[in-house]
């Protein structure tokens, strides 16, 4: 990245055409070459702004102050200058040859459009007509130079920073910027307060604002015409049609991890659990397809952010494998058409195609770059580094790169989410810290029953380990996993053991259970399947209840002896998505979360039946949590805490929640969920927000050139 002075200077001379992103052309030239004669004789740019934005604004929309061309001008040069600074490119000079030409023949001034002053003595005339030639051929001669000199179009480089009430966020899960193909219109998520929703920027116009019902959404990807946006949001696969505002479903999804939207009749995808894998869909509606699947026997896990090339036959995502309790990663590359599948790049993330017959990758935030035959599914030559710091997280980054070469990205490193474990009271009032220091993404706590301990997920995403944590904050911590991937704990009932989800079987997801104390390494399994499993609860009586992935009902709740002695059996299935069970202290009800209205919100069961479930809350719920004295339960809406009040247990009755106090602590997000839990004495056990905030994002127009340079084609 250039200077400021720089970037604005470049901005200054830029034609409409460029500053949209569109294709430029010799007209284009003589915009610059306009505003650059218009700078000489003036001393002052011809559109000029505080910064880049305002500064696009005036070359879009504004005019120059024709007032400030000296008034002796020749009639001649100034309608050459406002005919090249013409908005509409096909009113504007096309042809150097005629603007050297006009230049040239003023290099031999008349007194027709001389510069004369009042009353001249004759002795100061021929200085007078000097120095008008002087200029004249001065400017002939810059003329020549510029518009002689090798025709290739301008690299303009500037930087966007959003405006406070939409600050842009990397918090969301998979990529969190992405630009159009014609490169006229860039997305991303913006914070609006403690929630996130999707924003879009046009680089037309300069305007920016929220696009609706996109709360929450994830995985944003432009249709190749750039008139729709794909993105996922609770459950569901979306399409908005930009220009309209209207909101299609096009299939439930429990969970996604890419999107690409290559052509105009299909939509590619990548999903995790047991129907992990690269699914297509009509970009219509309807059936997924499953087009491939990860070779477990190979130690693949899992295929996420895939990118659809042009040609439509050809598709590039990311591959995570694990071996040896050892994850990693590679780009891979298919063709849809014979099935062929190769791995490209070793230890590398979101791969990229350009236009210019290039694959595009990150690694360990570098943006990198390699010619690329897709025919034979082969890089060819060496790889080369382009741009030096690129927001990452886990299997994605920050960058994108539209059809006609623009090029955008989040500058910055590799996202660590680093915050701390803290204690809030019921007004929300800061107690003090939980945890002693600053931990790398830290999730998932859970009070021990007796009141002594926690335990949470700390490390990075898709390779987190449980830790065990004092409440009294008087010793060390430690950890108490050590192979593959580890989350969601949860305590037995007298405190001694903690079950967790684990990968360390293969890719999918099965529970297991370590003694507390930390004397064992080897854990042992507790419940197994060819299922993915998530989170769970344990009863005072023995019972697990656990989240599971359905064959065709998405997300059910299961139900299993701790003991071993007994086989899993679905308890709640319906074709609605069920997760996040909790049970009360006196192990008669079942917290969950269900969409069956349409949008999660908390329901209540008797355990283990029979009997009609309460809906608890009216405007969303996440994260139900009981308090130890079963009196109230707890949940998140939005950034809010709140509660619900039990008035009858026969029949189970509640009161119409609450809010306890809003914002100050990491609310749910579909890639973190439970996020608090509840100690005996009434405090909160909360994640402390940490700035996942990013300042700006860069925007490189004509970028195609530097890749063309940079990695010539011979």
């Amino acid at each position: 990245m250039t200077g400021v002075g720089t970037i604005l200077g470049t901005a200054a001379y830029m034609a409409p055409e460029q500053a949209k992103g569109r294709p430029t052309d010799k007209r284009s030239d003589m915009w610059a070459f306009g505003a650059v004669l218009y700078e000489m004789l003036t001393g002052r740019r011809a559109f000029d702004g505080e910064d880049v934005s305002d500064t696009m604004a005036a070359v879009l929309r504004g005019e120059p102050d024709w007032s400030r061309l000296p008034p002796t001008l020749a009639p001649a040069l100034r309608t050459l200058i406002q005919r090249c600074l013409e908005k509409d490119r096909t009113q504007r000079v096309g042809d150097a040859a005629a603007a050297l030409f006009v230049m040239r023949e003023l290099a031999a001034p008349t007194p027709g459009w001389a510069m004369p002053v009042p009353a001249p003595r004759s002795r100061t005339r021929p200085v007078m007509w000097a120095a008008a030639a002087i200029l004249a051929a001065a400017l002939a001669a810059a003329a020549t130079w510029f518009l002689m000199r090798p025709d290739s179009p301008r690299i303009v480089r500037f930087d966007i920073t959003p405006p406070p009430e939409a600050l842009l966020t990397v918090g969301p899960g998979g990529v969190n910027l992405v630009i159009s193909p014609m490169g006229d219109r860039i997305v991303y998520h913006a914070r609006h307060g403690a929630t996130t929703a999707l924003e879009m920027r046009s680089l037309d116009s300069g305007e920016a604002g929220p696009l609706p019902q996109t709360d929450g959404a994830t995985h944003p990807a432009f249709s190749p015409d750039g008139s729709h946006l794909a993105f996922f949001k609770a459950g569901k696969l979306y399409k908005l049609t930009i220009d309209t505002r209207v909101l299609t479903a096009l299939a439930s999804v429990s969970e996604i991890t890419g999107i690409s939207w290559g052509v105009a009749d299909s939509i590619m995808f990548t999903r995790p659990g047991p129907k992990r894998g690269l699914f297509r869909i009509a970009a219509g509606g309807g059936t997924p397809e499953l087009i491939a699947s990860p070779d477990a026997k190979s130690g693949e896990q899992d295929y996420v952010t895939p990118t659809v090339l042009p040609d439509g036959s050809t598709v590039l995502f990311v591959v995570r494998s694990a071996s040896g309790g050892n994850s990693s990663l590679a780009i891979a590359g298919r063709s849809l058409t014979s099935g062929q599948q190769r791995v490209l790049v070793e230890g590398a993330v979101q791969p990229l195609y350009s236009a210019s017959g290039h694959l595009l990758y990150v690694q360990a935030g570098v943006l990198t770059g390699s010619r690329f035959d897709a025919r034979q599914l082969a890089v060819v030559g060496p790889a080369v580094p382009i741009v030096n710091g690129i927001v990452s997280k886990g299997t994605v980054a920050n960058v994108g790169v539209s059809s006609n070469g623009t090029l955008t990205y989040i500058p910055g490193s590799t996202i660590n989410y680093v915050s701390r474990f803290i204690w809030r009271a019921r007004d929300g009032r800061v107690i003090g810290a939980a945890s002693p220091d600053k931990l790398e993404y830290p999730r998932y706590p859970r009070i021990s029953p007796n009141g002594h301990k926690f335990v949470a997920t700390v490390g990075p995403a898709q390779e987190g380990h449980i830790w065990v944590y004092e409440t009294s904050g008087t010793a060390r911590p430690y950890k108490i996993t050590f192979n593959a991937h580890n989350t969601l704990p949860v305590w037995s009932p007298d405190s001694s053991r903690i079950a967790f989800v684990s990968t360390r079987d293969g890719p999918t997801r099965n529970l297991f259970v370590v003694p507390a104390d930390g004397s064992v390494i080897e854990p042992g399994r507790l419940v197994t399947s060819d299922k993915d499993k998530s989170q769970v609860t344990w009863s005072g009586d023995g019972w697990l209840v656990f989240q599971q992935l359905g064959d065709s009902t998405r997300n059910d709740l299961w139900k299993q002896s701790a003991a071993g002695d007994g086989k899993a059996e679905p308890w709640v299935q319906t074709p609605f998505a069920e997760h996040t069970p909790m049970f009360s202290f006196d192990d008669k009800w079942v917290a969950y979360v269900s969409d069956t209205t349409g949008t999660d919100e908390i329901w209540v069961r008797p355990f283990p039946g029979p009997g009609s479930p309460l809906r608890v809350s009216s405007a969303g719920g996440h994260d139900p949590v009981w308090s130890r004295d079963g009196k109230e339960l707890f949940y998140e809406e939005g950034s809010k805490l709140m509660t619900a009040a039990v008035t009858s247990t026969t029949p189970l009755q509640m009161q119409t929640p609450k809010m306890l106090f809003d914002g100050g602590f990491v609310a749910y997000e579909p890639n973190t969920p439970r996020t608090y839990d509840v100690d005996r004495d009434g405090r909160f056990l909360m994640i402390e927000p940490s700035t996942t905030n990013a300042q700006r994002f860069n925007v490189v127009l004509n970028w195609a050139e530097e890749l063309k340079r940079l990695i010539p084609d011979k």
